[in-house]
């Protein structure tokens, strides 16, 4: 860590004592708040992110809740106007983490809608070996139609083969991942 991160880290500590919990500190174009309730962390991180045309500007607010006892992620929130929208930047609009703050669901949304292009818009990890298990494919809040292919792959847990490939329309299985929203 820098010698100035740890003296912008100091500057926060100090103003987080001085407003009881509520803290503005303003850092380039990202602001950070920190907000503690009687067992959440929340961290909301507002990043500004001008296309390469500065014609327009998008505000992106991504809130992050720890656990208060361990201090670990449990559940991370990206937000375009209040609406679950995954960044331009390719991470998840929504992760959701195990008891030791390791990633086992990601979702991708546009406008609170499941959807990503390059991959799977739901994906599960196996938080133990970091291995994508299970897949699931939206276009615009829809599961991918058949004919662009598998709407769920299925991996195994150790090795990361594939196991499985769902399609539109196939009959449901005793092995169908139930699929998770954010709350």
């Amino acid at each position: 860590m820098s010698h100035e991160t740890l003296k912008a880290g100091r500057r926060l500590h100090g103003l987080c004592q001085e407003k009881s919990g509520k803290v503005r500190k303003s850092v380039s174009v990202y602001k950070l708040y920190i907000f503690v309730d009687k067992l959440v962390l929340s961290l909301l991180v507002l990043g500004v992110s001008n296309e390469r045309t500065n014609a327009s500007t998008e505000t992106f607010v991504t809130e992050t809740k720890y656990n208060m006892d361990t201090g670990m992620p449990l559940a991370s929130f990206t937000r375009l106007n209040g609406l679950l929208h995954a960044p331009p930047n390719g991470k998840p609009s929504y992760t959701l983490f195990d008891e030791y703050g390791r990633p086992e669901m990601m979702q991708w949304h546009v406008y609170d809608e499941l959807h990503r292009e390059n991959g799977g818009a739901t994906v599960y990890i196996d938080p133990e070996t970091g291995v994508h298990t299970s897949e699931a494919f939206y276009f615009r809040g829809r599961i991918r139609p058949r004919n662009l292919g598998p709407c769920q792959i299925i991996r195994d847990k150790f090795t990361g083969e594939v196991t499985d490939k769902r399609f539109a329309g196939d009959p449901v299985s005793e092995n169908s991942v139930n699929f998770q929203s954010p709350t």
